[in-house]
């Protein structure tokens, strides 16, 4: 049987080193791609069960081992914020354990903390010079950054906040929207 995958390994394509929150989303998207690439996805997303037949088995845990390989080769810089939080480097085997802790625990060390997040989501506005879509961007990284660290906005609350946001820049649109909230037809 043909196998689909390319002739030449991507192998050579190594995962980037995590080195903080900075870098976090190219790491895990790269991290997801070799998982694809190499079928493990399974270990990511929890879905992989141990087989109980003995060949299946021993496939799974090579399976398995090289999803930690994935991770760990590339977590030096973060290794004692892990360690930290939790994570035992020595004696845990699961991948999807680390990979959690990796998305829920390296947010929660990274700075600048909750209080500063929130004041500047708070008074977000889109200033001369800055592109709607940069302002648009960085609104949702910061919204996004305050859900790391467990405190997640309501979505009409962000809604609001964003309207508030453009209204000097846009008063027309902003009326609009306004309107729309109203009438419950924007989400």
């Amino acid at each position: 049987m043909a196998s689909d995958k390319p002739e030449i390994p991507i192998d050579f394509l190594a995962v980037p080193q995590l080195k903080d929150l900075s870098n976090l989303k190219q790491w895990k998207r790269s991290v997801r791609q070799h998982a694809t690439y190499h079928d493990l996805n399974a270990f990511f997303d929890g879905t992989a069960e141990e087989p109980k037949l003995v060949p299946e088995r021993e496939q799974y845990y090579r399976k398995r081992v090289h999803a930690m390989v994935i991770m760990t080769s590339s977590i030096q810089h973060v290794e004692e914020q892990l360690e930290a939080a939790g994570w035992k480097s020595e004696t845990e085997n699961d991948p999807k354990v680390l990979w959690d802790l990796i998305l829920v625990a390296l947010p929660k060390f990274a700075e600048p903390a909750v209080p500063k997040l929130f004041d500047e989501l708070i008074n977000a506005s889109q200033e001369p010079g800055v592109t709607l879509h940069a302002f648009n961007s960085r609104f949702h990284y910061l919204a996004d950054r305050l859900t790391d660290l467990d405190v997640e906005l309501p979505t009409k609350a962000k809604l609001l906040l964003m309207m508030k946001a453009i209204k000097s820049r846009y008063p027309q649109w902003h009326n609009f929207l306004e309107r729309d909230f109203e009438k419950g037809s924007i989400t």
